[in-house]
């Protein structure tokens, strides 16, 4: 909608130039000639610059259009128009770096509030964590199947140990390569150990 306004505002603006090029171009004339941008209505006014009537007598002459009544000078409303209008989108264009500017600083204060509360973690301390926690589950894992050895039977303790150390591997491996599930994977696989 916005480019059309603009688009629409572009056509105008072109308009305008054209008028004021001719109005330059009549000052290099000798002769003094009537105005042939006066118009008497305001009817020909919205007529020139393509909009309805109304927006010319209520919009227009309410926000400062020049003119005098029964002569409605087309060069000096063009000029209004295109000062207006330069002056909106200067306007827009500081309000949306303003706006952008107090985003930031707005997130910037709650990142260090959140940061104060305790709610966000450094991203070092939660690797140094993981880190520290790996560790001692590798050592517990690994000390498992020597644990365990006394409390099975004699007779089947090695082939018992031997399957324990591989699970242990398996699972110590598994937790090397572990990856964080996606928000889609909600259940764990039923791989076999």
């Amino acid at each position: 909608m916005e480019r059309f306004a603009a688009n629409q505002m572009y056509g105008r603006l072109s308009r305008c130039r054209e008028l004021i090029r001719a109005i330059k171009g009549e000052k290099r004339i000798a002769k003094p000639v009537a105005n042939p941008f006066v118009v008497r209505t305001a009817a020909e006014v919205a007529d020139f610059f393509g909009v309805n009537a109304r927006t010319v007598m209520d919009d227009w002459t309410e926000t400062g259009m020049p003119f005098t009544k029964g002569a409605y000078d087309l060069s000096a409303i063009a000029k209004w128009k295109f000062a207006r209008f330069r002056d909106e989108l200067r306007n827009r264009q500081s309000g949306d770096a303003k706006e952008r500017k107090e985003h930031a600083q707005a997130d910037l204060m709650e990142t260090k509030r959140d940061l104060l509360r305790g709610e966000l973690v450094r991203r070092d301390d939660v690797v140094r964590s993981a880190g520290e926690l790996l560790t001692w589950v590798k050592a517990g894992v690994e000390r498992m199947p020597e644990d365990f050895a006394m409390m099975i039977p004699a007779e089947v303790r090695p082939e018992v140990r031997q399957r324990c150390e591989e699970l242990c591997g398996v699972v110590l491996t598994r937790l090397s390569t572990w990856e964080p599930l996606s928000e889609s994977d909600t259940e764990l696989p039923d791989e076999e150990i």
